[in-house]
């Protein structure tokens, strides 16, 4: 295959659309938008004083100045692209919103930049995922970054998808879906505090030692994490899969932790073979480019 013939896939979204796109060696990775809110396209965080020389590589701070510029838009126009893939993870770490109005997406990049700190000192609040508030801001961020994406006339192809909550090899815990019943408030806490360590990209061993939570296992805790966060997501997938040329789904149950992941164990680092599943269907949206000579 010449390389004129090497359909190049856009990517809006995070670890899960990029490293799927490593199980197709014959397509060309694009643009690369990660760590961006929808939401900050409302009102971007340009004239926010954002201390990124705390972060350690280009490719960070890259992401840090792209949300702060809401670029979005501007990188995704680039004509040529085969197809847009998109995930919403990144929106799960919620945004900060400044006095001014102006937004930040409270992503890996922020909270070690030490956002958590400047940010309420500067009179921000953090809106998290799955609140009413952050739900009505993020339809309106992303319809507007799509309705412009659309015009480009590249079809947009959804990753949705779950949250393991198991690692390889392992079932579902007996009772997962069965309703909780009343736990004690440093048991929610603890909760509270595993889940947004989940979010912000933490390893989950550094997540569960934040955890007390007697009677319950590791691998409990850490299903019911991931279930709380999957039943938050699901208006979320239901609006933005109203935009979309294609989705692609998997559920929770067919979906599992790779203890061995390079970028190490989480609920949204999966084996080989989800790798290989969703890649095989993202190929089945290219509409016959890769067989062409």
């Amino acid at each position: 295959m010449s390389d004129k013939h090497v359909p190049r896939i856009d990517v809006w979204g995070s670890c899960v659309s990029r490293d799927t796109l490593e199980y197709m060696p014959d397509i060309a990775v694009g643009t690369y938008v990660a760590r961006q809110s929808a939401i900050v396209s409302l009102s971007p965080a340009g004239d926010i004083d954002v201390p990124s020389d705390r972060l350690g590589s280009d490719f960070q701070k890259r992401m840090l100045e792209g949300d702060r510029a809401a670029d979005v838009v501007a990188r995704l126009s680039e004509p040529g692209a085969a197809l847009l893939l998109l995930d919403l993870v990144d929106e799960r770490r919620g945004v900060w919103r400044f006095p001014s109005g102006a937004f930040l997406t409270n992503s890996v990049e922020a909270y070690h930049a030490g956002i958590e700190v400047w940010g309420p000192a500067a009179g921000a609040r953090l809106i998290e995922f799955g609140t009413d508030e952050h739900f009505e801001l993020w339809k309106r961020g992303f319809t507007m970054v799509v309705e412009h994406v659309t015009k480009l006339s590249v079809p947009l192809v959804f990753l949705d998808i779950a949250w393991a909550e198991v690692s390889d090899g392992q079932s579902l815990p007996r009772g997962v879906r069965s309703v909780a019943g009343t736990i004690g408030r440093r048991v929610k806490r603890g909760t509270r505090q595993m889940s947004r360590s989940v979010v912000r990209g933490e390893s989950l061993d550094i997540a569960f030692s934040g955890l007390v939570s007697p009677g319950h296992t590791r691998a409990e805790e850490i299903a019911k994490v991931s279930r709380r966060e999957n039943q938050r997501y699901k208006r979320y997938a239901a609006f933005a899969e109203r935009w979309m040329t294609a989705t692609i789904r998997r559920t929770s149950a067919e979906v599992r932790m790779n203890p061995e992941h390079k970028w190490g164990v989480g609920p949204y680092h999966y084996r080989d073979t989800d790798y290989e599943g969703i890649s095989s269907d993202v190929r089945s949206h290219l509409g016959g480019i890769l067989e062409d000579d």
